[in-house]
């Protein structure tokens, strides 16, 4: 069936209160298609419940086997519908799956939840002589919650469903421009099908802004930076500039990327969801993608050292490949550093407002990046392996392969994601350590600079790789419960992985402020 042909259903899903019909009102209103609300089934079968006494339960039930029959003549018909429904347990999912492949539509599902929980409260205690079968006060909904028993937290990780979390206690506008931006992108034949006169003016430009935000513009603001600084750590002599202008063009560069990535983020997460991830084999090419990285890095290093920096033809063989290895080190730790502190701080990922348990959520972007990142482990190790022991001792084949299992397991189960990257938050510190040994094989170990990159190096070391597990080791403590529900292997990859790396770093942050001492005690 071809892409413009197929209906599509968009399925609403979340707790009473977290604003699903009015967003389901807008998206009906713009996609100009039926709204079907579970709601209105179920305030039908009041007489039912009074004068008849059928079990509230089987009344529920009811409402959903009509809400499932009205969802199939509109499907039948070739016409696309929202469908308003708390979607509170799987099967309710399972049944709308089936609708979409026996109608070959595709399935969005946009979860709602209430970010603000004093806001939450108020819609519940706002609407309390709303529908009769609703929770009336805020303990009504605990109760109704607490009696789901987690089952509204199930996985829809390999189903063929499209899925956007959206908190609508951080403005309505902003919700209804980033669902139908998300509709948008996800079902081609909308774009042209959307009436933005259902929305408000607010949503309307922010739409707009949406719809015209370039994913090259967002590679190019993020590649400028990354490249310059890659240049700089790879090769620290190469360049002729003066202190001020290098930071001159990345205080220009990092204000205009500082916009750009705000702008841009979204778009970006939709061309690796829709054409980078959407293969099933995406685990595979991202760490194809991770190898092409590495060797572009490899050779970059190599092109840029030999034409500015005139020591390089003099190095060894075996120096000049240490070299440029650095240089596809420095790319790897930028890259998966930048994603860890996006995806840990910045991302709802792995947010506390969002429903279901923190150690099985992932999303397609943090399987691509780690992928990326299992890539440049395969790429570093075969390289020691090969050279050994000229690029790395017996310690950075235990680091390496340790941290290749890791990241492997936590790429193809989808658990424990958010202790993979805290951990990996700690490459931060590999470009001051490269820039370490650049100087030193430069011949620029008694320089200022040789000074200032070992107090960088210290002071990272002691942030990115002590104080951080120690702050990981309080999160697992935290999350303990949930980590007890992973698969066996997983359980044991959260305790021995973290702590066999905290036990080499400590020896390595030993070895850095001997370092340290030593350099200091010859300055003075």
């Amino acid at each position: 069936m071809e892409e413009r042909s197929r209906p599509l259903i968009v399925a609403m899903k979340g707790h009473p209160g977290t604003g699903k019909s009015t967003l389901a009102r807008s998206i009906a209103a713009a996609l100009h298609c039926p709204l079907l609300d579970k709601d209105d089934v179920r305030d039908a079968t009041l007489p039912l419940e009074l004068h008849h006494r059928v079990p509230t339960p089987l009344l529920n039930d009811l409402s959903y086997a009509v809400l499932w029959r009205l969802a199939d003549a509109q499907l039948r018909l070739g016409l696309s519908l929202v469908i308003d429904s708390p979607l509170s347990r799987r099967p309710h999912l399972d049944r709308l799956l089936d609708l979409a492949r026996s109608a070959g539509a595709r399935l969005l599902v946009v979860e709602c939840f209430a970010g603000d929980e004093a806001e939450w409260k108020r819609r519940i205690e706002g609407r309390a002589g709303d529908s009769w079968h609703k929770p009336r006060s805020w303990e009504e909904l605990e109760k109704l919650v607490n009696g789901y028993g987690g089952c509204t937290d199930y996985d829809m990780t390999g189903d063929e469903v499209e899925r956007i979390v959206i908190d609508t206690t951080a403005g309505g506008d902003a919700a209804v421009a980033a669902v139908i931006s998300f509709i948008s992108s996800v079902a081609a034949p909308f774009k042209k099908k959307m009436d933005v006169s259902a929305c408000s003016e607010e949503a309307i430009d922010a739409c707009k802004h949406v719809g015209n935000i370039s994913i090259v513009g967002y590679l190019a603001a993020q590649s400028l930076p990354l490249l310059l600084l890659l240049l700089l750590l790879s090769n620290p002599l190469s360049l002729s500039l003066s202190h001020y202008s290098i930071l001159s063009i990345f205080a220009k560069i990092s204000e205009t990327s500082v916009m750009a990535m705000n702008s841009y983020a979204f778009q970006a997460e939709l061309l690796l969801r829709d054409y980078l991830l959407a293969d099933p084999y995406v685990r595979y090419t991202s760490v194809f993608f991770g190898i092409l990285m590495c060797k572009m890095a490899y050779e970059l290093t190599q092109l840029i050292s030999s034409l500015y920096f005139k020591g390089y033809t003099s190095l060894t063989k075996i120096q000049r490949i240490e070299w440029n290895n650095r240089g596809m080190s420095n790319a790897h730790a930028i890259f998966i550093a930048s994603m860890s502190i996006y995806l840990v701080f910045f991302s709802d990922l792995y947010s506390d407002h969002l429903p279901g348990l923190v150690t099985f959520r992932s999303s397609s972007l943090s399987t691509f990046a780690l992928g990326v990142s299992i890539g440049y482990f395969i790429c570093d190790i075969a390289m020691i392996l090969w050279l050994y022991p000229s690029l790395g001792g017996m310690e950075y084949i235990i680091h390496h392969l340790l941290s290749l299992t890791a990241v492997s397991y936590a790429m193809l189960s989808g658990e424990g994601q958010l202790f993979t990257y805290m951990v990996l938050m700690s490459e931060t510190t590999t470009p001051s350590i490269n820039l370490r040994w650049f100087l030193d094989t430069a011949g620029m170990k008694r320089s200022k600079a040789y000074l200032v990159n070992g107090i960088g190096m210290f002071v990272t070391w002691l942030v990115a790789r002590i104080l951080l597990f120690v702050y990981l080791f309080y999160q697992i403590y935290l999350h303990y419960d949930q980590i007890k529900k992973m698969h066996t292997f997983g359980c044991i990859l959260v305790f021995v992985a973290p702590l066999a790396l905290s036990i080499m770093n400590m020896m390595w942050f030993t070895k850095i402020l001997r370092g340290l001492k030593r350099t200091l005690a010859k300055r003075q």
